[in-house]
């Protein structure tokens, strides 16, 4: 065993938790506990009893092989906005937008030829309602709300000239005030920020936002050259969703859910988005 493996052992002696309070590591052969420091003298020494090394890992779906039946400690899964179809959305290219009001998470041991194939399923929806962006975390029970969504056509539109845009107001929806912002549209391309001259030469068929720095207001800009009217514009746009980032993220305490993994091999994966965070107990002995 090496001097690392020894200090492992240690760390470990309470399987639960492999951080020990007062602990500190050094590399020349010594670990330091409550100020007072040891020598490792024999690299012979045995993993107490029923020791868990604790790992990490993120993405599409986490897969690993060292799997040892016990609860994950960390589960955090994004909810991200479902837009069907392809290519950029445009007035002639709609691309429908839908969120989410729960959620199904998946453990199989084989992608393919499942012999254990374990289902989770978590509901926000009366707590909620349908949720277009965000993150769930399953061992607490948080749901973080980062987006919402707006119907364009329940905004008030100005039509705006010589630069031939539609502007709207979005202090009633909390749109973030910021540079960069993560925006969504069915009907619009988004293209980012726009100031007033920068619409003159924007491409029809697109959407931006602009913050306002004097009032640290955001407002919503469309270039649509098939309209010129604010009143025949905002009737068009009745149902067209926009998701946008929230100013302020919104939190709701949902049930804890226990996932557990699988003795051996893992594949955990979420319909509603990719995991950001999930970290297990691997069995050392």
């Amino acid at each position: 065993m090496s001097f690392y493996e020894i200090l492992l052992a240690k760390k470990l002696e309470d399987k639960r938790d492999p951080q020990v309070k007062g602990l500190t590591v050094t590399k020349n052969g010594t670990y330091s506990e409550s100020g007072t420091v040891y020598n490792v003298v024999s690299v012979n020494v045995p993993l107490p009893e029923n020791c868990y090394q604790k790992k990490s890992a993120s993405g599409a779906m986490v897969s690993f092989t060292d799997g040892s039946n016990e609860p994950l400690s960390d589960l955090v899964i994004f909810i991200t906005a479902a837009q069907s179809g392809s290519g950029d959305p445009s007035p002639t290219n709609i691309r429908p937008i839908s969120g989410w009001t729960g959620a199904n998470i998946t453990n199989k041991d084989d992608i393919d030829n499942p012999t254990v194939a374990n289902n989770y399923s978590v509901s926000w929806e009366s707590e909620a309602g349908t949720v277009y962006g965000g993150n769930i975390d399953l061992v607490s029970g948080v749901l973080t709300v980062t987006h919402g969504m707006a119907d364009l056509g329940k905004l008030t539109w100005t039509y705006v000239n010589p630069q031939n845009f539609f502007n709207a107001d979005t202090t009633s929806i909390g749109i973030k005030s910021a540079s960069s912002i993560d925006l969504i549209c069915e009907n619009y391309k988004y293209m980012g920020r726009g100031s007033t001259n920068a619409m003159t030469s924007a491409q029809t068929g697109t959407i931006y936002h602009y913050n306002d720095t004097s009032n640290n207001n955001t407002m919503v800009r469309v270039k649509d050259t098939d309209y010129t009217d604010a009143t025949a514009f905002k009737t068009a746009m009745n149902g067209v969703k926009l998701v946008y980032e929230l100013a302020t993220p919104l939190t709701y305490q949902l049930t804890p859910i226990m996932v557990r993994t699988l003795l051996g091999n893992n594949n955990i994966y979420a319909d509603c988005g990719a995991i950001d965070v999930l970290s297990y107990f691997t069995k050392l002995n």
